[in-house]
């Protein structure tokens, strides 16, 4: 294996190792399979399993697959998650979530590998600069009500959603980007849900400067006249204890207004199977 592909399977560990300890869980514990072969004799890409949450995932058509994706030295600092989609290198790797769910942290120590913290081709320890990509379909769960939601992501640093046209062309629903503590980005327009009601979407999220980060997706039933809340368009709101991830009172005036995190539920794959599904 090349200096680059160890890196870039090390990064891969490592990227998602944050999000478990986002969550104030022990460091997470990943099996590579990128070491085995496929069918055809080649290397077989890595299957990440989520870990934002310890729960089984148990619907092998729900949740949101994903990509990664870095960027080397030499190129710009990007305040835009989809610069690092367009511009900075994909992983090999099939990644699967169960929801975005990670609240505010600080990341200051790094990526913990199964033996190490994972450095930068500079030697330094990577706590910066990569991007996330994560697709799903978003639909009512049973516990939820028809009726036209607003949609939001709570982040640091910069994340978009945009709904997936039936042409493959992305239209964006929520921007949040640039380099900023968490922060709140707030769709200006509501979507009409009924039970029936398939949304094809695609979030990106970067982080950039270190140290802090979070990526929480948001959505409240609305009158389409009522869209207003005071806290979309800002940053630097207290939303989480960074050591805990447990709710603070900001994140509770959220939920007060009608805001909550999308649940496991309303995450559907209508392309593919969730190959970190387990049999009940």
């Amino acid at each position: 294996m090349s200096h680059n592909s160890k890196i870039q399977n090390s990064v891969l560990v490592a990227a998602f190792a944050f999000m478990s300890l986002s969550m104030g869980c022990s460091p997470a514990k990943f099996q590579m399979n990128g070491q085995e072969k496929g069918d055809n004799g080649t290397l077989a890409a890595p299957i990440i399993c989520d870990p934002f949450d310890t729960a089984n995932i148990i619907d092998p058509k729900s949740g949101l697959s994903g990509s990664i994706y870095t960027i080397d030295a030499k190129q710009p600092r990007y305040k835009s998650s989809r610069d690092y989609l367009k511009y900075g290198t994909e992983l090999n790797a099939n990644l699967f979530l169960d929801r975005v769910y990670v609240p505010t942290r600080d990341f200051s120590t790094g990526f913990a590998t199964s033996s190490s913290t994972l450095q930068d081709a500079t030697g330094a320890t990577l706590v910066e600069y990569f991007g996330l990509k994560l697709k799903s379909t978003v639909k009512l769960s049973a516990a939820d009500a028809e009726g036209d939601y607003q949609f939001a992501l709570l982040s640091d640093d910069g994340s978009s959603m945009y709904e997936v046209k039936a042409n493959g062309d992305l239209e964006r629903i929520v921007e949040n980007e640039g380099d900023h503590s968490t922060g709140l980005g707030c769709a200006k327009t509501a979507i009409p849900f009924t039970k029936s009601s398939r949304l094809p979407v695609e979030i990106s999220y970067y982080q950039g400067p270190r140290y802090s980060i979070a990526m929480v997706m948001l959505w409240r039933k609305v009158t389409k006249t009522g869209l207003a809340d005071s806290a979309c368009g800002t940053s630097g709101g207290d939303y989480f204890d960074t050591s805990t991830g447990a709710q603070r009172p900001a994140f509770a005036a959220l939920t007060k207004r009608g805001w909550k995190p999308l649940e496991a539920a309303n995450f559907e794959l209508t392309s593919g199977s969730n190959l970190c599904a387990v049999s009940q």
